[in-house]
């Protein structure tokens, strides 16, 4: 057996939506198969956890429930280790779970099982990598995903532990195409190489836990393999949304986003070609991903489809990707939908480049829904936040236009909203309530799933008790008078650090927590009110694009 024929696995565990299909497995197991790797095998396990536990996991409620409530409380059980020790093992025999995976994980001899982990999914990963340890010690674990991106700018992250301890072998930080096929060369060939492998983490040879650089993006997308889902099992999902990536990056720098995290800045965000991103279209029409008949749902993916805000031309005819992109779905499946066998929905700026000829041409191609980061109707919190409009020609009537021209389309056009930005006021607050009563006949749907969460560059005090750059205190001791004995008695996930506040129960100069929590059941209530509240396209009748909607 040459080194290129041992078993790799690439698993995705839960917690994650019921819907996802695994992106980056798919992404990663092409790149790996056109290095020669032979036997890669993608494992998703959280629909297999979904299958598993759907009768509590899917208990019928109303649609508020489903949105605001129920949905917040199972991630915060997910991502918050007090809560994940506390709760969720009381779900669907979690302890035997993780036994039962890893079992699993190496029931065909892995040299090599990855793992990509989000917030939602990492205290349970964790277990399973600490489970298959124990039961082979030689197999060597990988971690990748955004929350190991995370961890590269913390230096007490819990995964830099689990290196140190032995647990994970390696752990994956920024785009990890080139990277996991490096770590798997140098592992399978038994040389361990580490050092010279951009982009990675490992345990160095006097054991301390050491990283290499950040490694280059890779500057061509349409370079990058089409995901391979053929270890999928598309039949335990009910309605599976496949992911098309347009693009990766983002050319805004929005100060409550993490994509600068992830991809840096503005000058590393790339576009595919509409030639490549039908090239992927034809490829799941011709292996069987959109079977006629039934409902066949694609998720476009990237920080925004109408990528052309430039105004520079994107393509040699002059158009859009995203208008080429519409016009060959529509040559290549014989006509508009519903000749195009599938719905799409996805990010979207706010922009005029949503033309209405443009959104005739995309809800032709199927375009089912755009999801705006409308964020507030205040011109003043837009341009705290950074947005990155020309607010002589962007206000409250160029944003009715685009929603406007995107519902006279048929295209569902769906808000999300934050409440509670750290400078928003009762008065800015209004003003978006106002423009979402007056504009709700071109809303198909609002969403909010709780209070602003601060991000950490928001959170950066000047030093110890003082107000950050943002006014933003914690709730400790009645705004910034820290009680250390307080402090001690109280776990952080809870009170913060006694520097920092807590990244949801803080306040400010124009708002506490309390007051916050009021204007989000003000909005809540008034989407109920208004029948805004999203539901998912998953629906029995599909010929109607409008039916439904989704978040992503």
């Amino acid at each position: 057996m040459t080194y290129k024929e041992k078993q790799i696995n690439l698993c995705w565990t839960p917690f994650g939506y019921s819907y996802s299909v695994p992106l980056s497995l798919g992404y990663l197991k092409s790149n790996l198969t056109d290095n020669g790797f032979k036997n890669v095998k993608v494992m998703d396990l959280n629909q297999d956890f979904w299958v598993k536990n759907s009768d509590e996991l899917e208990k019928d409620q109303n649609l508020f429930e489903q949105r605001y409530q129920s949905l917040l409380q199972n991630v915060t059980n997910w991502n918050n280790p007090e809560n994940y020790y506390e709760k969720i093992h009381s779900i669907g025999a979690v302890k035997d779970l993780i036994d039962e995976y890893s079992d699993t994980l190496l029931e065909n001899n892995p040299s090599i099982i990855g793992f990509c982990i989000f917030n939602t999914n990492i205290w349970f990963t964790l277990e399973v990598c600490t489970a298959l340890k124990i039961k082979r010690p030689d197999v060597k674990l990988m971690i990748g995903g955004p929350e190991a991106t995370a961890s590269y700018y913390d230096p007490t992250h819990k995964l830099k532990e689990m290196i140190q301890s032995g647990v994970v072998d390696v752990l994956v930080f920024g785009e990890g195409d080139i990277t996991v096929g490096d770590v798997c060369d140098t592992i399978l060939k038994e040389e361990y190489d580490y050092e010279n492998i951009d982009g990675i983490f490992y345990l160095d040879k006097e054991g301390k836990v050491a990283n290499t650089k950040w490694r280059n993006f890779i500057p061509n997308l349409d370079d990058v393999p089409i995901p391979d889902y053929s270890d999928i099992k598309f039949d335990l999902y009910k309605q599976p949304e496949i992911p098309i990536v347009l693009s990766r990056g983002c050319n805004y720098s929005c100060i409550y986003c993490g994509v600068k995290l992830y991809w840096k800045n503005a000058a590393n965000f790339r576009k595919r070609t509409s030639d490549n991103l039908m090239e992927e279209v034809k490829y799941l029409d011709s292996v069987g991903y959109l079977p006629r008949g039934q409902f066949n749902f694609l998720s476009f993916k990237g920080a925004y489809v109408n990528t052309d805000v430039t105004r520079k031309a994107e393509t040699e005819s002059g158009k859009s990707i995203l208008e080429e992109f519409c016009e060959k779905i529509i040559d290549h499946f014989g006509g508009p939908y519903p000749e195009v066998p599938f719905l799409w929905g996805g990010w979207a700026r706010v922009d005029d480049n949503l033309t209405p000829e443009l959104c005739k041409k995309m809800y032709d191609a199927g375009c089912h829904h755009l999801t705006f980061g409308f964020e507030s109707g205040s011109a003043r919190i837009n341009k705290e936040m950074r947005k990155g409009y020309k607010f002589r020609e962007y206000d409250n009537e160029y944003a009715a236009t685009v929603f406007r021209n995107c519902m006279e389309a048929g295209i569902q056009a769906v808000l999300f909203i934050i409440v509670g930005y750290p400078t928003e006021t009762k008065e800015d607050f209004q003003e978006t309530m106002d423009f979402l009563e007056e504009n709700k006949q071109w809303i198909d749907a609002v969403y909010c799933m709780s209070t602003f969460i601060l991000s950490k560059e928001m959170m950066s005090d000047e030093g110890k008790g003082k107000m950050s750059k943002f006014a933003i205190r914690s709730a400790i001791g009645g705004g910034g008078d820290i009680d250390m004995k307080l402090m001690e008695e109280k776990p952080k996930y809870l009170a913060g650090d006694g520097i920092h506040p807590h990244a949801i129960e803080w306040e400010s100069e124009t708002s506490t927590y309390e007051e916050r929590l009021e204007r989000l059941e003000i909005f809540k209530e008034w989407a109920e009110k208004n029948d805004k509240i999203s539901t998912s396209p998953r629906v029995d009748d599909w010929v109607n694009p409008n039916d439904g909607t989704t978040m992503d």
